[in-house]
């Protein structure tokens, strides 16, 4: 079955089912890149994030999009990708631990955003160690090659950032804001989120700031 096939299969499914509003399903089939997003359409959330594809590299950063639709009893995963690790990591989850399809589909949305803000650090700390590295190389002896590893690097380092920002902003409103399909319990969940991808982007930042020292050698 061909890729388009799919995608109209899938539009009629979240069209006849759940009734989700055209411009949402609209989203979940477009290819381009999308910032992340949160929507709201009063009975459920519309929410487009970025979630680190598997087994990525530093060096080669790329990311997937996931969009969410949340609703007060129902969680809907979209994405065009095969596989989504925080999807994936959360779906097995469920088969040993009752509490993520028990406490509501709220906290089930915070265990897959909680995945893919967490797969952010790895990322983070790959980052740290190779800038470091290649900052020594640039103190012993600056090299065209090790100058253009530190410049791409640095589009990493702006890319993240970009991304973190944005997400920090969405996870925010879902701590904060009145949601009838988040209850006050939850919101205490995704506030540890945000705690998280702040501290992330504290990290971003003072790697962007040792990659814009390296890059003055």
């Amino acid at each position: 079955m061909s890729d388009l096939v799919i995608i109209s299969h899938f539009r009629s499914l979240l069209r006849g089912i759940f009734h989700f509003r055209p411009l949402a399903i609209e989203d979940c089939a477009t290819t381009t890149y999308q910032a992340p997003k949160v929507d709201d359409y009063g009975s459920y959330l519309f929410l487009i994030v970025h979630a680190i594809h598997s087994n990525q590299s530093a060096i080669d950063l790329e990311t997937d999009e996931l969009n969410i639709f949340l609703g007060p009893n129902y969680l809907v995963p979209s994405h065009l990708q095969h596989e989504m690790q925080p999807v994936e990591y959360v779906w097995k989850r469920m088969e040993r631990d009752e509490r993520l399809y028990s406490n509501g589909a709220d906290f089930l949305c915070h265990a897959v955003l909680d995945k893919l803000v967490d797969d952010f650090m790895p990322i983070i700390d790959e980052l740290d160690a190779e800038i470091e590295e290649l900052e020594d190389r640039v103190m012993a002896a600056p090299r065209t090659e090790t100058l253009e590893k530190i410049l791409g690097l640095k589009h990493t380092v702006m890319s993240l950032r970009r991304i973190i920002s944005h997400q920090r902003e969405i996870i925010n409103r879902l701590s904060r804001d009145d949601f009838p399909m988040i209850d006050r319990q939850s919101q205490i969940y995704f506030r540890d989120i945000y705690d998280h991808l702040v501290r992330i982007q504290d990290l971003s930042e003072s790697i962007r700031d040792i990659v814009i020292g390296a890059c003055a050698y």
